[in-house]
């Protein structure tokens, strides 16, 4: 008896060993759905009740994070165009802007001339008839256009210049019309060099306390014959070809 279970166990020992018998045996198991016992078979990992279904369940929870992780990236990229589009407005936006503010600025520099004469031309309405009707008659009419663009001609600045000089060195204009007349002609002094493609008129500055020279300024008739200059009552101008001297007063 002892002799033939010996026989049975050689024989399964000799089935064991035959590689179609381990792969006919271990191919039974892998067909249990269940997983109803552990199985280790040369080398493969145990598997042990319920692991199938538990890694099936992993499976499904990681292909779902997957999914949403899918679904962020393509809401993050689709933020990201809308950003961008919207950074893209904003800079269009900052540059009409700009433009604007450009265009704004410009206007303001060509009024400014118009603003100041304003001033200017009120001052010049309140002048005596004489004294009016000599700037109408130079500057071709008592319109204020034609008063503002006086300027443009070199031929009636140098006129209006000698007009000035004579009634401030004369002295018999008081001092506040000899300050209107030289607010006009300062601005037109401005409008030809705006005007103008040559040579631009060139401020010439005269320092209250400083020593009079006859070679820089003209002094009124009333100023002391030497002295330090107490006042400019017109300001003076010069280029290469033209010099309206300063009239000042000194004492």
């Amino acid at each position: 008896m002892d002799h033939f279970h010996i026989d049975i166990k050689k024989m399964l020992v000799s089935l064991l060993a035959d590689v179609e018998v381990r792969n006919a045996i271990k191919s039974i198991f892998d067909t249990d759905n269940g997983c109803g016992s552990a199985i280790s078979l040369e080398g493969n990992p145990i598997l042990r009740p319920g692991e199938c279904k538990k890694d099936a369940g992993y499976e499904e929870l990681l292909d779902n994070k997957e999914k949403e992780l899918r679904e962020l990236k393509a809401q993050i990229e689709n933020l990201e165009k809308e950003i961008a589009e919207k950074d893209e407005k904003a800079r269009f936006m900052q540059n009409c802007l700009d433009s604007v503010e450009d265009e704004k600025n410009k206007l303001w520099e060509k009024l400014k001339p118009v603003k100041d004469f304003a001033e200017i031309w009120e001052e010049l309405s309140g002048l005596e008839g004489d004294l009016r009707n000599y700037l109408g008659g130079l500057a071709g009419s008592n319109e204020m256009y034609a008063f503002m663009s006086l300027g443009r001609e070199l031929s009636k600045v140098k006129q209006l210049g000698k007009y000035i000089r004579d009634i401030a060195v004369a002295g018999s204009t008081d001092e506040n019309t000899i300050e209107v007349f030289n607010r006009y002609f300062c601005f037109c002094i401005n409008v030809y060099n705006s005007a103008s493609s040559g040579k631009q008129l060139s401020h010439i500055p005269v320092m209250i306390g400083e020593e009079y020279s006859s070679e820089k300024c003209t002094k009124t008739s009333s100023s002391s014959f030497n002295g330090r200059v107490e006042k400019v009552l017109v300001d003076g101008f010069k280029n290469n070809d033209v010099e309206f001297r300063p009239v000042v007063k000194t004492s």
